[in-house]
């Protein structure tokens, strides 16, 4: 597997895409810094993603595109779909948890708990502030996960701060020597055909 997203990033790289990488970061991560480095430079983003947790990244230049109902998700969509906004959905995911990464949420709070409380406070830190005002069972799970909220947060916010960029080769020839090597032939044909032939 490794040898064969080596010999993918050289091709993707030669097509002319940028490839941003850093073995330190996931790729979720790499996805929030450059949709900040977008922003930065006046540009959109669109990730084209079915992965909800990239929702906490929408802001008025970045958007989803959810590869799934290939539908853009910008910041009114998303409160038309859940009920909450961008600013909130850390605090969202951290109610839940995620169980595909096998991080535990706060006990005893599911999707429309935490959707309504999110909704009626605005913040988990608001959530404590007025834990007195909610029934024992939340109490219970949300002093359970006090301990935990400090890790559960750094596990459930995308990093956005990290903004280096590969440098890219877009050299048809080299591209076309690249498909032939890896015996890419239909690719080889359309490409080689034009450009890596003598």
């Amino acid at each position: 597997m490794q040898e064969q997203m080596a010999i993918a990033s050289r091709i993707i790289s030669l097509l002319g895409f940028p490839i941003i990488n850093n073995m330190n970061y996931e790729g979720d991560d790499v996805l929030g810094m450059i949709s900040r480095l977008s922003e930065a430079n006046n540009m959109n983003c669109v990730i084209v993603s079915a992965d909800h947790d990239m929702y906490q990244l929408i802001t008025d230049y970045t958007w989803i595109l959810d590869s799934r109902v290939d539908d853009i998700i910008d910041i009114d969509k998303m409160y038309y779909n859940t009920g909450l906004y961008p600013n909130q959905w850390v605090d969202y995911k951290m109610l839940l948890g995620d169980q595909s990464d096998n991080v535990q949420g706060i006990p005893n709070i599911g999707k429309k708990g935490a959707t309504s409380l999110l909704t009626q406070y605005g913040s988990l830190d608001e959530v404590y502030n007025h834990i007195d005002e909610l029934s024992p069972a939340y109490q219970a799970g949300l002093l359970d996960a006090k301990p935990r909220l400090d890790l559960l947060r750094t596990l459930m916010t995308i990093v956005t701060d990290y903004t280096k960029r590969a440098k890219t080769d877009t050299s048809h020839k080299i591209l076309a020597e690249q498909f032939k090597e890896h015996t890419i032939n239909r690719v080889y044909e359309a490409v080689g055909g034009k450009y890596g032939r003598r």
